[in-house]
């Protein structure tokens, strides 16, 4: 049981590092004083690393969709709403209103 279970944590932490199942584009919409690079940056920068020293933080299966967004808005007090989407299994894409 300890066996399969350690196979398991470890076939789910490979499958994680698959490039078909990780960031590869952002795509940022509705900005116009927000700059583009800037938000591309912070969604990047916040699925670097690992998750719970195992998993990729890249793959957007379990993407830290709050997280993002909780950055964005603190980062860039005249966002208004942003919403943060999977697009498809290496895209996200990022929708903002501004003030």
């Amino acid at each position: 049981m300890i066996v399969s279970l350690g196979g398991l944590i470890w076939g789910l932490s490979a499958l994680s590092y698959a490039s078909k199942l990780n960031l590869q584009n952002v795509t940022v919409s509705g900005n116009q004083a927000v700059p583009t690079d800037g938000v591309t940056k912070i969604v990047r920068d916040t699925m670097s690393g690992r998750n719970f020293l195992i998993f990729s933080a890249a793959n957007t299966l379990w993407y830290p969709k709050k997280e993002i967004t909780s950055t964005l808005q603190f980062t860039y007090s005249w966002i208004d709403t942003v919403s943060v989407e999977r697009v498809n299994l290496t895209t996200i894409a990022v929708k903002i209103k501004e003030r």
